[in-house]
């Protein structure tokens, strides 16, 4: 490894922590970090919190993380023993969040901390905390703790209890997947040895039969994919060991519920509801990475993902002379507008375009609470987003303002100028308060 040539380090000294490896291997390099054994560490946010590591000299922050209160809990990771000096690099990536805090850093310094997100009605976090409530609670809900737990919860936790004998035979704390985000966990195999672990997602987003995955900083060739009792994914060697595989995926959206919406003038109207996104694997490119160029291209067949999850929307389908560039533009706005509004980061939302309207979606089963603040807060959004893009000097948008990474949508070009335009468009005529609220299904 070149950084342990140029620091004389022994390749033991270096290690990779990050959620996937196995609970060996992060036992085995926290021990180092505290004996001095292991020098040099690559972290994803897995060493954020819980692990009290004062003797480290300095953090690296590899591009900022998202949220200011994820960027304060990495960098409080060096300088906790009070006995020597210690530094903090911050090394900003092509983006437009580490941008705008590159060249406007005491906007990270002097921002309060984020407040928290979170949504007490989540229907998956009730179904996963509620055997451990009543498990606690030896299955007695009483009305006092109706007001601790919340009307949802308090409501479902009545109605498993009064059904349940079983509540205290098994301990359901043990059964808790600790990834959070539910859905399956897939193991990592190479050789017959278990080298990690991954999400459902990520194995759809880059695991996929073919695909080249990198794990712990090496690359593999998913030679298969085994769905069963244990969710086995078998990696193998790359051939040619250059090649990098770049996916092209579909996205399709229906509506299934509406919880709220307000409409001006009968034309501009805000949702917020539950979706249902469908996702296809349409076709890959295998790729050199020295040169970017194509050496080949194969379609898996049947590799698709579906979820059901909130969003927030922006309905602009009865305004005239929205052009597909300007609406995929405001797509990109509110994306990044809700980075800088809502503690949120890059991987907690998606968005997609349908029928002259911009979705902003939760990529967690059931809504943490980031569209619900979007619903409150969608003009702060929105002005956030045009701030961003009126400082790049780009002509017409680009990856360090707007423009996600592999972006694609059937061969239509985004317009950042005339997203900007709609957008103050719309602020401006949603401006006062809403003619109509949708209730019931109507416009009342």
């Amino acid at each position: 490894m070149r950084v342990c040539e140029e620091k004389n380090l022994d390749k033991d000294a270096v290690a990779l922590f990050k959620a996937g490896i196995t609970a060996d291997e992060k036992e085995a390099i926290q021990k180092g970090m505290k004996n001095g054994s292991k020098r040099l560490v690559f972290s994803t946010n897995a060493l954020e919190l819980g692990i009290d590591m004062g003797g480290l000299d300095g953090v690296i922050l590899a591009g900022f993380p998202d949220t200011v209160m994820s960027a304060w809990q990495r960098i409080g990771r060096a300088g906790r023993s009070w006995k020597s000096d210690a530094f903090v690099l911050y090394y900003a990536t092509n983006d437009p969040v580490n941008k705008f805090y590159a060249n406007n850093l005491n906007a990270f310094l002097n921002k309060p901390l984020d407040e928290i997100v979170a949504d007490p009605s989540n229907e998956e976090l009730i179904k996963n905390h509620l055997p451990s409530l009543l498990h606690e609670a030896d299955g007695r809900i009483d009305l006092s703790s109706k007001d601790i737990l919340g009307q949802p919860f308090y409501r479902e936790a009545i109605k498993v209890a009064s059904k349940s004998s079983t509540v205290k035979r098994y301990r359901p704390q043990q059964k808790l997947n600790l990834r959070g985000t539910g859905g399956k966990t897939w193991t990592l195999m190479n050789k017959n040895e278990e080298v990690g672990s991954i999400s459902d997602y990520q194995r759809f987003r880059e695991a996929y039969l073919h695909s080249i995955f990198l794990h712990s900083g090496r690359k593999y060739k998913v030679d298969s994919v085994t769905e069963g009792s244990n969710n086995e994914i078998q990696l193998g060697t790359p051939n040619p060991e250059y090649a990098v595989t770049k996916p092209f995926f579909i996205k399709s959206l229906d509506v299934q519920d509406i919880f709220d919406g307000l409409r001006w003038n009968e034309q501009i109207a805000i949702h917020i509801g539950k979706t249902y996104l469908y996702e296809v694997l349409h076709s890959v490119s295998v790729v050199d990475e020295r040169d970017d160029s194509v050496i080949d291209g194969f379609s898996p067949p049947g590799h698709s993902i579906s979820s059901s999850s909130h969003a927030f929307w922006v309905d602009l389908s009865e305004v005239e002379q929205v052009e597909d560039e300007a609406l995929y533009a405001f797509e990109q706005l509110l994306r990044i507008g809700t980075l800088f509004t809502i503690p949120a980061d890059l991987h907690d939302t998606t968005t997609h375009t349908k029928d002259k309207a911009a979705y902003l979606i939760e990529n967690y089963p059931g809504g943490i609470g980031i569209v619900k603040k979007a619903f409150q807060q969608w003009h702060n959004i929105l002005r956030a987003g045009i701030e961003i893009a009126r400082a790049c000097p780009c002509a017409g948008g680009c990856p360090n303002c707007i423009i996600p990474p592999r972006y694609y949508r059937n061969n239509i070009k985004l317009d950042k100028n005339k997203g900007i335009l709609l957008a103050e468009d719309v602020i401006d005529r949603t401006s006062g308060s809403a003619e109509e609220k949708f209730a019931d299904g109507l416009w009342l």
